[in-house]
């Protein structure tokens, strides 16, 4: 395996932080399979046939290769794509086997220079699958989304939480947006009200609800919309407005 062109950015961002959060176990925010769904930039089921690592990243990466079976977003069935994680779970690694049959919740952390490639962690909700496994009667079933973008990201100071609800005009329900921090704690209220259906604007200042900067770090934007959730992945460079 080639060494990760990711490693300079997210190896001192991602990795490093989850290390940073998680030196003795790696701990995840909640969420439920719409949120996982939601946030994720590839959901396929795929067998492993491939796990190698070059040993000169620091934390260990591996990159995983898959044959996909069944795809049902970011991904082309019958392809072969790598998935990249931590080697340790300690750093929130998934702990791939070669031959097993994996349920994969992947992610594009979006970071140049190589930002199309696809990441998986202990705290997406990567599984392996068994033929009576409760997610694929989901995936089976309609999924409701909710639109929802978080720029910039990786964010130096403000940013844009742009969220669509979609649905008959005219209809509303209480919207709750937040942003948590990587254990899941809360650090910040947006709205909390009732939110008609179509296009909305929120912003992030970067601060908590005491109004100091958050520390730059690993964040999650979570919105509820009724009874429907969904999450975004926030990167903050830095503590700066």
């Amino acid at each position: 395996m080639r060494a990760s062109p990711l490693v300079g950015a997210l190896g001192a961002l991602t990795i490093s932080a989850a290390v940073a959060h998680h030196a003795c176990a790696c701990s995840c925010a909640p969420s439920d399979f719409y949120a996982d769904f939601a946030g994720s930039d590839a959901v396929f089921i795929g067998k492993v046939l491939d796990i190698s690592s070059p040993g000169s990243e620091y934390p260990p990466l591996v990159a995983v290769t898959f044959r996909i079976e069944t795809a049902w977003k970011g991904a082309a069935a019958s392809s072969t794509p790598r998935v990249v994680t931590a080697s340790s779970e300690a750093a929130c690694g998934f702990p791939f086997r070669v031959g097993a049959r994996y349920l994969v919740y992947a992610y594009r952390p979006g970071v140049p220079p190589a930002p199309d490639e696809l990441w998986a962690t202990l705290c997406t909700r990567t599984h392996e699958t068994w033929p009576k496994d409760p997610d694929l009667s989901l995936l089976s079933s309609p999924l409701t989304h909710l639109n929802f973008t978080v720029s910039p990201n990786p964010s130096l100071g403000w940013t844009r939480l742009a969220w669509t609800i979609v649905g008959d005009p005219g209809q509303q329900a209480h919207a709750h947006l937040e942003v948590l921090d990587s254990q899941g704690r809360r650090i910040r209220g947006l709205v909390d009200g009732p939110a008609a259906v179509g296009p909305h604007t929120s912003y992030w200042d970067g601060r908590n609800e005491r109004g100091e900067l958050a520390p730059r770090g690993i964040y999650w934007v979570l919105l509820r919309y009724g009874d429907r959730v969904t999450a975004r992945r926030l990167v903050r460079l830095a503590a700066g407005p």
